[in-house]
Order: structure tokens, then sequence, then C-alpha cells
């Protein structure tokens, strides 16, 4: 398989555009973030589609985002600057493969957030990292999708405000996603190792 090529654009392409609100880039090297995307100030809808990313705290300064996709990119880490992105309704981090760690207090900033798409991450629930709870306190919050591997930590994140969803409880379905997403989708497929009663109540 011949090795994934991307296009390169220049670190001040963005400086004049002051005025652009939608912005969608599929396979770009952005490595090195481009510096002059801090003057997209009125940008609301950024989506990067499988490209290579490097230092993404520039993105926590365009504060009138709604709409923000990393699918299927390249990176380990959310920053904590992404904490100023509280207009943002719609988060995107399908096949982020790599992402492992997303820093506290990130989510639950995101007070305005109505559809969260993680299915296939990595993310460590389990060792400190970004904690469930900051996700069953999000008010607006009525589409998901996840992947949660241990099944206590799922415990209180089913709602009856989820219109559409599709969760995956237990280490079984890592890397695992539907792709037949219809607009009132609801899944939830679980694999229990012992019997959790916590997660059990919660179908009704």
């Amino acid at each position: 398989m011949k090795p994934k090529e991307f296009s390169k654009i220049p670190d001040n392409f963005f400086e004049h555009m002051l005025s652009l609100k939608v912005l969608h880039l599929v396979n770009i090297d952005l490595r090195e973030l481009l510096t002059s995307l801090s003057c997209l100030v009125n940008l609301q809808t950024l989506r990067l589609y499988h490209y290579e990313l490097g230092d993404t705290t520039l993105i926590g300064n365009l504060r009138k985002l709604e709409i923000l996709s990393f699918c299927g990119s390249d990176i380990e880490k959310l920053p904590e600057e992404m904490c100023q992105l509280t207009r943002l309704r719609l988060l995107d981090l399908t096949d982020y493969s790599k992402l492992s760690v997303i820093s506290s207090n990130v989510m639950s900033n995101l007070i305005k957030l109505e559809a969260l798409y993680m299915v296939n991450t990595s993310i460590q629930w389990e060792r400190g990292n970004v904690g469930i709870d900051e996700l069953k306190h999000l008010c607006y919050l009525t589409l998901l999708e996840i992947h949660i591997p241990d099944p206590k930590m799922a415990k209180g994140l089913l709602s009856q405000k989820l219109e559409r969803y599709e969760i995956f409880i237990g280490h079984e379905w890592k890397g695992q996603h539907w792709k037949g997403h219809s607009q009132t989708y609801k899944m939830l497929k679980l694999s229990l190792d012992t019997n959790e009663d916590g997660i059990i109540s919660q179908l009704k």
C-alpha cells in the first residue's frame, strides 16, 4: 500500500480571510498548525479530515466555532485550550484512533455541546483521564457515539435526554463502528463479564 500523501499550504494562507465561516480540509499536512488559523475569528465550522496534526492549541482561539471535526486524524491529545470553545455544538472525534488523552475539564466546559462522536478512539477513561462524569453533566447533549471499555464507568451515562446514540460498553467492541446511521438511530451494545446491575437497570 502506498503511503498517504498530504498536501501542504503556506503558513500565512488564512491571514486575509477574516470573514470565513466554514473551512473543510482533507489530507492536509498540518504537523505544524498554521498560525494564520488564529485569524479566522468568525469561523463557525472547522472540519479537518484524515490528516497529520501537530500542536492544536491554536484552535482554542476560534471562539465562535460551533462545529469541529477531527475525523480520522492523527493526534494523541486534545489540548486544554479547547475549554474556550464554549459555543461548540458538535464535536466529531470518530476514528481518531491515536487519541488517548483529553485534558480534564475540556468536555465540561463545552456547555452547549449537542452532539459528540468519539467511537474508535483510545481514550483511557480508567486512568484518571477525562471522566465520564463530565459528559453526564452536558445539559444539551442529545446525540452520543462512544465506546467505554469498563462497564463500571458507564453507570449513569444513559439518559432520557439522549435522542440518538451508538454506545458500545465492554472491551470486546474496540475498533467497531456502525456505519448505517439514520436520523433516529438508537443502538446499545453490551459485553459484560459480570452482572452490572447499574447498567441493566438503565435500560428501562
